[in-house]
């Protein structure tokens, strides 16, 4: 039998973020239509 295992999220390089500006729709990376975008404050370390 084999044992696979799998990295948890917090162990992701801070050198490459995953905040992005745009949404993934359909296979590309798209921006609002409005071009609108809002900050959002991280809850476990307050950053935004």
């Amino acid at each position: 039998m084999t044992t696979s295992s799998s990295s948890p999220a917090s162990s992701l390089s801070a050198a490459r973020p995953l905040v992005r500006s745009q949404l993934y729709i359909a296979g590309r990376w798209q921006a609002a239509a409005g071009g609108a975008t809002f900050a959002v404050t991280d809850p476990a370390t307050g950053d935004t």
